[in-house]
């Protein structure tokens, strides 16, 4: 495995113990002082993970028609470290209700 690919691993990992926790932080704060910031941050925190699996039609349908060859080189490889956690989901690995639901999904764009 390169440093490239293995320093991409420890930045997804990272965000996936700080963003749960960053949740928890904010959930609790949400019932003992329910401010406006906390409020909209709490919201947000719900709306990102929805977005971010709605991204990956636009990065699917912009793969298929060979968008990709058009971007320069760094361009290219941060969208492929953006989409690597869903591309994960599409693997043998991931539970056949997910793969079934992102195939379903990704439908839509790539036709």
């Amino acid at each position: 495995m390169s440093n490239l690919l293995l320093a991409v691993f420890i930045g997804w990992g990272f965000v996936a113990l700080v963003y749960p926790a960053v949740c928890v932080w904010i959930f609790v704060r949400l019932f003992i002082r329910p401010k406006r910031w906390v409020k909209w941050t709490f919201a947000g925190l719900l709306v990102f993970p929805v977005l971010y699996l709605a991204s990956y039609g636009p990065l699917a349908w912009a793969s298929y028609h060979e968008i990709w060859g058009h971007l320069p080189g760094s361009i290219e490889f941060a969208l492929g470290v953006y989409s690597l956690p869903l591309q994960l989901t599409i693997s043998d690995k991931s539970p056949r209700w997910l793969q079934a639901g992102m195939i379903w999904y990704l439908g839509f764009w790539v036709r």
